[in-house]
């Protein structure tokens, strides 16, 4: 499949990281990379409701650069399916994401990433019976966890990396897909980026997985 788009071959360096996502983004566009990062978003509110304080995986995007602007250009699209994505090939950072308030960097200090927002599907169906909390489910983070509509999850990741290929990119950084924020069965979504890393392995300079949170990274080591 994705030969469509290139027949140049690499011998893919395949990282997970203990990092944001952004951040790894810009360290490899200033190595000379061309790097496009996978972002996980809200599939019904733009932004995951960063605006309203409460703090997403989209947040770190929204706080540190002009994320929320993109999005509102777009806005009359969400409800977002699966298969829609919303690619920003110069999001600005001007803020430090790593700092909890996300001061203001010097204007020199500024870096332009490229991302393709994709939204995860909030609360999906899996083998796992809710319960009507606010509270995540505890049993999503077991091995057993899983989606009932599996392919639909393959589906979407497939068609965002191949739009990267598409695009010319040549590394790749996923982030965690959002398992906290979207109550999303944690073995079983790591297991899915594993697959389709097998599946490009060889297309791609870098694929990087950047995973911050300790006890998704610990989950993530299993696979890749």
């Amino acid at each position: 499949i994705s030969s469509l788009y290139t027949q140049q071959e690499f011998n893919t360096k395949i990282q997970l990281i203990n990092s944001n996502g952004i951040s790894e983004c810009i360290k490899k566009n200033k190595q000379g990379n061309k790097c496009l990062l996978l972002y996980s978003g809200h599939q019904i509110i733009p932004g995951g409701g960063s605006d309203q304080g409460f703090f997403t995986n989209e947040s770190y995007l929204y706080y540190s650069s002009n994320y929320s602007i993109c999005i509102d250009q777009v806005s009359s699209a969400y409800p977002l399916s699966l298969n829609q994505f919303i690619y920003i090939p110069f999001l600005f950072i001007f803020k430090d994401l790593n700092k909890p308030t996300f001061p203001t960097l010097k204007t020199t200090e500024g870096e332009k990433i490229s991302v393709l927002v994709a939204a995860s599907p909030y609360r999906p169906k899996t083998n796992i019976v809710m319960q009507n909390s606010y509270d995540i489910n505890a049993s999503l983070y077991e091995v057993s966890a899983r989606y009932i509509d599996e392919q639909a999850i393959k589906n979407q990741l497939m068609y965002q990396v191949r739009t990267a290929l598409f695009l010319g990119y040549d590394t790749i950084v996923f982030d965690d897909r959002g398992i906290d924020d979207y109550w999303l069965p944690a073995h079983n979504t790591a297991k899915i980026v594993r697959e389709m890393i097998n599946q490009f392995n060889g297309k791609f300079k870098e694929i990087i997985v950047a995973v911050g949170k300790p006890h998704l990274h610990a989950i993530y080591k299993n696979y890749i």
